[in-house]
């Protein structure tokens, strides 16, 4: 019996640990049919693993794609994440897409990109 409980809290402890865990999924401009249905399959792959294996809740998961993925949605998703993290959180950040390494690191969204040091911006506003 005390094995059988070790053995489910060993089983449940990343699940309990990710709990309180946020995300943010960005799947920027695909560029091609072909893209678009991959980007869709892995940005909808990584926000049912993240809530169903890894035990995130679902509202914690900020997933834009498409169109929203624009400099003032991503804005206001760091917004939300601003409000909702507190310190000690776990926060993750995915990229689903393509980028530019030439000059400045970009990642393609809708609309002018922004640069790594866009996104380093955007992180550093966060407490975690």
């Amino acid at each position: 019996m005390k094995l059988t409980l070790l053995l489910a809290f060993i089983l449940l402890l990343p699940a309990m640990a990710l709990a309180d865990s946020s995300a943010l999924i960005l799947t920027g401009v695909a560029g091609s049919p072909e893209h678009a249905e991959k980007f869709t399959k892995w940005t909808e792959g990584t926000r049912k693993a993240l809530v169903d294996k890894f035990g995130f809740s679902a509202d914690r998961v900020i997933v834009l794609s498409d169109k929203k993925t624009a400099q003032a949605e991503i804005k206001a998703a760091f917004v939300t994440l601003k409000q909702q993290l507190k310190a000690g959180d776990t926060f993750f950040l995915f990229f689903i897409g393509h980028g530019s390494g030439e000059g400045e690191y970009k990642f393609n969204i809708s609309g002018p990109d922004f640069t790594a040091e866009d996104y380093s911006k955007l992180l550093s506003t966060l407490t975690v």
